[in-house]
């Protein structure tokens, strides 16, 4: 594994452009509060043209001004990625306490000094409908690109988590 930390700076372009050209895949990390930066649409650009699968990263949901959503959105349009979230954030800024799993539906409770115990528990109540939203988002855009799941979300028929999992 290789990693590659791309400050918003033009600087590293050739190292990226050289690195990039040996990778299998990769990881795009968009910060939940600064979002897309023109390095970010740099290097993107550069994935794209040594066509690299690639997963995008938000992180920082636990700092001031977070907003992993809007950063989504700006994945979608300054980037032009086909995406939806396969996570979503219990609480923001100095709220965060952990993840729910869009697919398995389960929620991922962080606790300790670094949040180093990891409690499994039910979705929370008061998450429902964000996280019904959020996996609607998920299937379809899975089912744009998979034709079982196509099928199975035009007939509105329930997505097992086993089923979305072979999509990944």
């Amino acid at each position: 594994m290789s990693v590659i930390d791309t400050p918003d700076c033009v600087d590293f372009n050739d190292e990226v452009e050289t690195a990039l050209c040996a990778f299998d895949s990769s990881i795009l990390v968009l910060s939940s509060v600064d979002g897309v930066q023109s390095q970010s649409i740099t290097v993107d650009k550069q994935m794209t043209r040594y066509e690299l699968p690639r997963l995008v990263f938000i992180n920082n949901v636990d700092q001031k001004g977070a907003n992993p959503w809007e950063v989504l959105n700006q994945a979608r349009s300054k980037l032009q990625h086909h995406s939806a979230a396969v996570q979503v954030p219990i609480g923001l800024e100095d709220d965060f306490k952990g993840l729910v799993d869009l697919v398995q539906l389960k929620a991922y409770f962080f606790h300790g000094s670094n949040g180093e115990n990891v409690v499994v528990e039910e979705v929370p109540a008061d998450m429902d409908a964000l996280v019904s939203e959020k996996r609607h988002e998920l299937i379809k855009a899975v089912s744009e690109v998979d034709n079982i799941l196509a099928e199975a979300f035009c007939s509105d028929k329930p997505i097992p988590a086993a089923d979305l999992e072979v999509c990944w």
